[in-house]
């Protein structure tokens, strides 16, 4: 009797312990850290590199260090702790913690990133993961899957929208444009036909009439006579 009384008060008190998970405030320097391993060198450069990410690319990301596995799936307890965190258009919270599977989960929220298709935000997830998981484990992993998430956001973000890159858009052919080629046409013709006219005017400019000069030449062997000019062709 006592047994199953003790085995009640147990599963009794683990429950309990489940619902009573609260979400902490909001880290001011990015990271909420149980395992106590988190130096405070550490602590201030993170701060200042993921604030200067924040103020580039719209989003903020914070990194959770869990020492135990939660009583929740971990996506869950990401997901309660982003949701929670609001202050910034754009918020990714990055979590790890001992038997995680995957080791590390990425929770997104903000209108940018709600509004993004899923499949693109997926992509995103699984590069930063990977790149994480180069670097190895703990406050290493997550900062690299920090990085590279703000990366991934910061370059899709700079085209306007967070939709797929550019080299993944399908090309569009150029549409036909036979107005640029007619008036390109027509401004060739005006050009002929204007250096056209221009020649013809020339040459009936040089056939001058018949002028008579009544001056007389002042030089000695011209005499005195008149002189007749005259250009042109004598009919």
């Amino acid at each position: 009797m006592r047994a199953s009384l003790a085995a009640i008060f147990l599963t009794f008190s683990i429950a309990l312990h489940a619902q009573e998970i609260r979400v902490q405030e909001k880290p001011a320097d990015h990271i909420l850290d149980q395992t106590g391993k988190v130096t405070d060198e550490e602590r201030s450069a993170i701060k200042t590199e993921l604030d200067l990410a924040a103020s580039k690319s719209g989003l903020g990301v914070y990194l959770v260090l869990l020492n135990s596995a939660p009583e929740e799936p971990p996506m869950d307890l990401a997901n309660r702790f982003v949701q929670s965190w609001t202050g910034s258009a754009d918020r990714a919270v990055i979590m790890s913690g001992p038997g995680m599977e995957p080791p590390i989960v990425i929770a997104l929220a903000g209108e940018s990133l709600g509004a993004a298709p899923e499949d693109r935000t997926a992509a995103m997830i699984t590069e930063a993961v990977a790149a994480g998981q180069r670097a190895g484990k703990d406050l290493p992993a997550l900062l690299e899957t920090a990085r590279s998430l703000i990366a991934q956001v910061g370059v899709f973000r700079s085209g306007g929208s967070l939709g797929p890159p550019p080299e993944a858009l399908p090309a569009e052919e150029a549409p036909h444009n036979y107005i640029t080629a007619w008036i390109a046409g027509g401004a060739l013709v005006c050009c002929l036909t204007a250096l056209v006219l221009m020649k013809r005017g020339r040459q009936s400019a040089l056939i001058f009439p018949k002028q008579e000069f009544r001056h007389r030449f002042s030089a000695p062997h011209s005499g005195g006579n008149d002189a007749m000019v005259f250009f042109g062709k004598e009919h």
